[in-house]
């Protein structure tokens, strides 16, 4: 440093001369700063620029060294920490994405490695999981019984439908269909007649003298000669398409969907016999025990038959009951088919169909 003195003192008197200028070698090789004194004095600074840039790349050295020994650091604690936290933490998700609710699925194991707090969290998600499965199975039970008392609960009530139903188209007493079931019946024999040309006989029959029956022996007897009349009826069925039916207090019905006129007539034949055979005491019958009336009528009708003008299958009802009517007038007991002629002169079941009112 160079100090350079003012040019007389405070004084008046004259100062020590001052240093000789820095040389411009000297300039250029440093670094120099002056300050005026309040004495008059002026402080010259000077500092080598080599000294400065040493010092400024001894800095340099040690921040270089700072930085490398702190990335080093990083990249030992990123390493510790993958060790010990993320890869322990990707072995969890794995297992929890390998684990599933399924029954008889194993359960789920925790990483026995990595840090006290990962392998809590494996532990509470463990226990969790186990929860959730003791869950889902108590579920799985609820659901199961409620279905299974649904699933009985429905079944209990279509047997009570099926059951209500049978008894809405069965007849109390004698267990054969009622008249609303066999006009049903009715109907879809006619539909299928339509439909293909299926023949169609149908039977209807009265018990003879049922009246004086009744005023005889009383009406429980006259239920219980009902009920074993329907069992002779129901005992001529030939196909599940067949319906027997009462329909009325002591007339009956049988329909053969498929039958002809000649098979009709040989199954009221039979059912004729039937009854008869059964030996009902009836003491104001003409044999002496209950008997049976049947009309037959059969569509299409069999040839040479008086068809009235207006016949279709919808009467045939009417057709059999003008056939009742005439089994009834020629003495009961007996079978007559709707538009056949009559043997031994008998009353004609013709084209008009007569009422059957008074005729028992």
């Amino acid at each position: 440093a160079w100090v350079r003195v003012a040019d007389g003192a405070a004084d008046g008197t004259a100062g020590a001369a001052p240093p000789a200028a820095p040389s411009e070698r000297a300039a250029a090789t440093h670094l120099t700063a002056t300050c005026a004194m309040r004495t008059g004095w002026r402080a010259v600074l000077a500092l080598s620029t080599a000294n400065l840039n040493a010092e400024i790349a001894s800095q340099r050295r040690v921040a270089g060294l700072w930085a490398l020994g702190a990335a080093c650091l990083a990249g030992a604690l990123a390493a510790g920490l993958a060790r010990l936290v993320v890869r322990p933490l990707e072995e969890l998700v794995r297992t929890v994405g390998t684990v599933t609710l399924a029954d008889g699925a194993a359960a789920m194991q925790p990483p026995d490695d990595g840090p006290r707090e990962v392998r809590a969290l494996g532990l509470a998600l463990a226990a969790l999981l186990g929860r959730v499965r003791a869950s889902q199975a108590a579920l799985r039970a609820e659901v199961e019984g409620r279905e299974r008392l649904i699933a009985e609960r429905t079944e209990a009530l279509r047997a009570a439908n099926a059951a209500l139903a049978r008894a809405a188209a069965t007849d109390p007493l004698t267990g054969l269909a009622n008249r609303r079931a066999f006009d049903a019946r009715f109907a879809e024999a006619a539909a299928a007649s339509a439909a293909d040309g299926a023949p169609c006989a149908l039977l209807v029959l009265d018990v003879d003298q049922f009246k004086k029956f009744n005023d005889r022996y009383g009406h429980p007897a006259g239920d219980a000669c009902l009920t074993r009349v329907a069992h002779a009826v129901a005992a001529q069925l030939r196909e599940p398409g067949d319906v027997a039916a009462r329909t009325g207090g002591e007339e009956f019905a049988l329909l053969l969907p498929g039958a002809g006129e000649a098979e009709g007539q040989a199954v009221a034949e039979r059912l004729r016999a039937a009854v008869e055979e059964l030996a009902v005491p009836h003491a104001d019958a003409a044999g002496g025990v209950v008997t049976l009336s049947i009309g037959v009528a059969a569509w299409p009708p069999a040839p040479g038959r008086r068809v009235p003008p207006a016949a279709s299958f919808h009467t045939l009802p009417a057709w059999a009951d003008s056939a009742l009517y005439a089994a009834k007038h020629a003495g009961r007991n007996r079978v007559r088919v709707a538009g056949a002629a009559n043997p031994a002169g008998e009353a004609s079941a013709g084209a008009s169909i007569p009422s059957l009112a008074g005729a028992t």
